[in-house]
């Protein structure tokens, strides 16, 4: 039972510490209380996943009064435990749903980040699932991530990713439990079956199979003759459910089993195991706003998204509170150490104080320090480090160029030139050390240690003439010589650049001359490139190097960029951009581009015409189709076609009653013409008629027309004498747009009435005239009438 053990385990490592009683008093009845207290911070943790362990009510278990306290920390510990299991599984089934692994809150901060961790470990085993590799944990565990995180990596790997169904979660015949430990870590407590118990959970196998060591895996039994579920060793009874393999309700229907699933789980196509219903995936939670769901096996829990700090926790009114690690023994203080609590933390203050010459080692015991590892004592003498102190002796051995004292207590210096007894020769001069002597030579010449003698110095190899200068070397001294370009300068003793662009200005370069150190370079501007001399410069011609977009024309110095008919050039001065033709002639009249539309193109443009008219070979101006004429019209054969400004018109022209139609139909004419016939007998109306003709005439006019302009003229014929006319427009003039006059011709043959247009039209329009020429008695009586009724289109556009 490995809940129960865990607790055991717990209560005697406190009992061993001193948190309970001595080892002499930690007896069975001790252990069985702590275990009992365990499990119940382990079912508080369960029963209130939202509030913190420090403030739940454990209330008081079956203890001795002097235990109570213990109780209390036993419970609170074995809640945090089962709260990071929590964490953890709940991180697993983020990271199997596909969520974003991510720290949440936790009233135990250890289990938000366990959730984040068994979250992304169990993502790990998800790509392992996917690449069908072995879901062997070995090596995850060689990576010191913990058994959280092992488990996580292996439950996803064995099971992949939850996979929303279609189906909505559904009650079975269960009732409605909080899920125990098998239902909340299934199928990575036990290899075959696994038993809530009160305090945990137990491990069977199936009939053939028995359980090993570890209390969690099965191998078969070749001993084995009974049938039945083999746990711990005892057969169970023969019943089909017992031998069943439904994995959570088995019920018997006289002829086999039936299999079904506890609330919150749903059953699989295979009859017998049953799967989670992810109620947060398919939005059947009842979470708040301002809380998170997270799905649970079987279940699901709304929590909180909010979070305190590290080394705090929130308590039940929902304050940020800190969290007593000590107290909690959270802390990781060793054995020898005593935690102290601080506002967001903890210190580990040793236990006992040592004293001088001793330090603490990491659990806390005090040890001696070794001083002569920081060499404590003086030169000449040796440090001998003792407990808890050292000593220093002295030693007493003297080293070559050194001799005792009088009182053989301290070694002194040999002085071997006072002595006379070195071996320096020739110009070099003895002059004494610590220890030992050397021999010096005057300047300009070097000592040889092995022959004791002076040799010339090279001084030029020392490298003693300063920078820019050459150095020539003689016996005992040497000279220093400014190079070319260079000028001693007596105050600084060194060589200074001569600036030949101030000194020879305007005699060196023909442009621009730069000073270098030493000497100096000539340079051109922009557009010229150095000569073969490096003192003049050329024209340099750019339009090799192509810096145009499309021409380019080199100039002394430069060049110009040009570009082809319709472009310019742009404000970069080298590449082209188009003309837009269209917007640069735009409302210039007829010196505009198009007569109707212009489209710009890149580097030209095009015209176009509205429907019902085409363009002319000039490629700008646009002329009707004359539908009419070509026949591309509709009209029947009993109607007259009238070609306007971009399309045609079908009319009917019927003559009335006693008047017959003088041009044929069909003719396209811009005239239709009805005369009256002879009237039949006693035909009073037909007789009275005065009105003798009847014309249908048609007008095509663009918009905007400048007027006054004539439009069309109504004559009468004169045989002799010239008759009494009156000329009316007596429809279609509401605007008064129109005027007719009266005009006599020269040759006196005629009189007409002639319609003018006196007021600009815009188009699209459309009107009927109706003009009357009347003819007039001496007592102005209608004796005779001409009517011409006159449509008029105007077109939309001004041609």
């Amino acid at each position: 039972m490995k809940t129960l053990a865990d607790c055991v385990l717990l209560a005697t490592a406190l009992c061993l510490l001193g948190v309970g009683r001595w080892l002499s008093g930690c007896s069975a009845q001790f252990l069985a209380s702590m275990s009992q207290c365990c499990t119940r911070g382990s079912e508080l943790a369960k029963q209130n996943p939202d509030q913190d362990c420090a403030n739940l009510p454990y209330g008081l278990i079956n203890v001795q009064s002097e235990d109570i306290e213990n109780c209390r920390i036993t419970a609170r510990v074995c809640c945090h435990r089962e709260r990071r299991s929590q964490q953890c599984y709940d991180g697993i089934m983020h990271g199997r749903s596909g969520g974003v692994c991510k720290t949440r809150f936790s009233f135990d901060e250890c289990g938000g980040k366990e959730y984040k961790k068994c979250c992304e470990c169990c993502q790990l085993g998800l790509v392992a699932h996917r690449q069908l590799l072995r879901c062997d944990i070995s090596s995850v565990k060689a990576l010191n991530l913990g058994s959280y995180c092992a488990e996580a990596y292996k439950d996803c790997c064995l099971n992949g990713k939850i996979i929303a169904t279609t189906r909505p979660p559904t009650a079975t015949s269960a009732p409605l439990q909080p899920p125990g430990m098998c239902e909340r870590f299934l199928g990575r407590l036990c290899e075959h079956i696994c038993i809530n118990t009160a305090t945990g959970h137990i491990c069977r196998c199936r009939e053939g199979y028995r359980l090993q060591a570890d209390d969690k895996t099965c191998i078969r039994d070749t001993g084995s003759t009974t049938g039945g579920l083999i746990g711990t060793g005892q057969a169970t009874d023969d019943s089909l459910c017992e031998n069943s393999p439904c994995e959570q309700t088995c019920r018997e229907t006289g002829t086999g089993v039936q299999c079904s699933c506890l609330l919150g789980y749903q059953l699989n196509r295979d009859g017998t195991s049953c799967d989670d219903v992810n109620e947060c995936a398919y939005n059947t939670d009842d979470c708040q706003e301002g809380q998170e769901c997270f799905n649970t096996m079987g279940s699901f829990t709304c929590r909180r998204i909010l979070g305190c700090g590290t080394g705090y926790e929130m308590n039940p009114a929902g304050e940020c509170v800190d969290m007593d690690e000590c107290e909690l023994g959270v802390d990781e203080c060793e054995a020898g150490f005593e935690c102290t609590n601080q506002p967001g933390s903890f210190r580990c203050v040793p236990r006992v104080q040592c004293g001088v010459g001793y330090n603490y080692d990491r659990t806390g015991n005090c040890v001696d320090i070794n001083e002569c590892d920081g060499s404590s004592c003086p030169r000449g003498t040796k440090c001998i480090n003792t407990v808890g102190s050292y000593r220093c002796q002295r030693l007493v051995t003297c080293g070559p160029g050194y001799e005792l004292n009088a009182d053989e207590s301290n070694c002194e210096d040999i002085d071997e030139c006072a002595r006379g007894t070195h071996d320096c020769q020739g110009l070099s001069e003895c002059k004494n050390n610590r220890g030992s002597y050397i021999c010096q030579c005057p300047s300009g010449y070097t000592a040889d240690q092995s022959t004791r003698t002076c040799q010339d110095a090279d001084e030029c190899r020392l490298g003693l003439c300063p920078p820019n200068s050459l150095c020539q070397n003689y016996i005992g001294t040497y000279r220093c010589q400014c190079r070319k370009g260079f000028i001693a300068n007596l105050e600084t003793k060194r060589c200074a650049d001569i600036d030949e662009c101030i000194r020879f200005a305007g005699r060196v370069c023909a442009q621009t001359c730069v000073n270098t150190e030493g000497s100096y370079t000539c340079e051109c501007r922009e557009g010229f490139e150095l000569a073969g001399d490096n003192r003049n410069c050329r024209d340099l011609n750019e339009c090799d190097n192509n810096p145009c977009e499309q021409r380019c024309i080199n100039v002394y110095g430069s060049f110009q960029c040009s570009c082809n008919r319709g472009y310019r050039v742009a404000s970069d001065g080298r590449t082209c951009e188009d003309t837009d033709e269209c917007a640069l002639y735009t409302g210039q009249g007829q010196g505009s581009l198009c007569m109707h539309e212009c489209v710009n193109t890149r580097g030209s443009y095009t015209c176009s015409c509205p429907p019902g008219y085409e363009l002319l070979q000039d490629d700008r101006s646009c002329a009707d189709i004359k539908e009419c004429d070509t026949g591309l019209h509709n009209c029947t054969a009993q109607q007259e076609c009238f070609n306007i400004r971009g399309g045609y018109r079908c009319h009917d022209v019927t003559c009335p009653d006693n008047y017959v139609k003088t041009t044929p139909t069909g003719s396209s004419a811009d005239e239709q013409r009805c005369v009256k016939g002879p009237c039949k007998v006693l035909d009073i109306d037909c007789i009275m008629e005065r009105t003798t003709a009847i014309s249908f005439n048609y007008l095509d006019l663009p918009s905007n027309l400048v007027t006054p302009v004539d439009l069309i003229s109504m004559k009468a014929q004169v045989y002799g004498y010239i008759p009494k006319l009156r000329f009316r427009i007596t429809e279609g003039n509401q605007g008064g747009w129109f005027n007719v006059t009266k005009r006599g011709l020269a040759d006196g043959g005629a009189l007409t009435g002639t319609v003018m247009l006196v007021r600009p039209l815009q188009g699209p329009f459309a009107t009927t005239l109706r003009l009357d020429m009347d003819r007039l008695n001496n007592a102005n009586l209608v004796v005779g009438r001409s009517i011409a009724y006159i449509t008029v289109y105007v077109s939309k556009y001004n041609f």
